[in-house]
This record gives C-alpha cells, structure tokens and sequence, in this order.
C-alpha cells in the first residue's frame, strides 16, 4: 500500500520527517519508532481491512492532515498567520507567559509554542513548498 513506483516506502510526508530525525537519528531507533510501527500497521490492515493506528493519506491530502493536526486547525488562514509568525518575523500574538492566543485559557509556551518551533525545525523552505501545494490544490 505504501510504496512508490520506484520501490522507496512510503512512511510519512517529509515535514514529518524533518521533526523525526532533527536531533539526529539511528538505525535501530529508526527501525523502532518509524519501521516496526508502520509495517506493524501494515499487517494489521492486511488482515483486518483497516488501519489500527491511523495513517496519513498518500500526496497532498497527506501533507493536509500533518499540518492540520501539527497547526490543530484545518483553517488555512491561520496556516498562513503562523508561517508569518515563524518565518517572517512578525510577533507572535501571544507572549510566553501570556494566555495562548487560541483561547484554550493556557499559557502559549504550553499550548502553540510548540507549533512554531516545529515550524522552524521543519524549515521555511519546506513549509512553504507544502502550503503551497496545499493551499493550491484544485
């Protein structure tokens, strides 16, 4: 199921995988975190029709569904708010210590401050490239 035409499988988008493997990263803890899981949940579908653990979808859909969980909303302007907070140097909305500015009632460092720093981590390069393919699918 998860293969592409030239033989290479296909595990996560690559945004996801840029956070996996940011403070480096080794066989055996690739082949424990990344390999066992996914062909784990491979058998589970063969033999049960379905996936235990979820998956992303294949293609842009996929790259949809990370952002949209990694972002916690589907709404594509806020998508575009915080490419702006993170790589364009405007002010995040929210200080540390300040009330998250997504009214869960908890201080941004606990709540989206994570989102950001992933953002970063990603790269601009990358998260530009995946919103634009997202936000210009047809």
């Amino acid at each position: 199921w998860h293969k592409y035409s030239d033989g290479r499988c296909c595990i996560t988008v690559m945004a996801d995988e840029k956070l996996i493997c940011k403070n480096g990263i080794s066989v055996a803890m690739f082949i424990s975190k990344c390999a066992i899981p996914f062909f784990a949940n491979s058998i589970y579908k063969k033999l049960t029709g379905d996936y235990k653990n979820g998956e992303y979808a294949h293609g842009i859909k996929g790259i949809n569904q990370f952002y949209t969980s990694l972002l916690r909303t589907d709404d594509k302007e806020l998508w575009i708010r915080y490419f702006r907070n993170a790589f364009k140097g405007l002010p995040v909305v929210s200080p540390r210590n300040e009330p998250c500015f997504c009214g869960s009632g908890v201080k941004f460092k606990f709540c989206h401050q994570k989102v950001f720093d992933d953002l970063r981590q990603i790269g601009e390069e990358q998260v530009h490239y995946d919103f634009n393919l997202v936000l210009n699918e047809k």
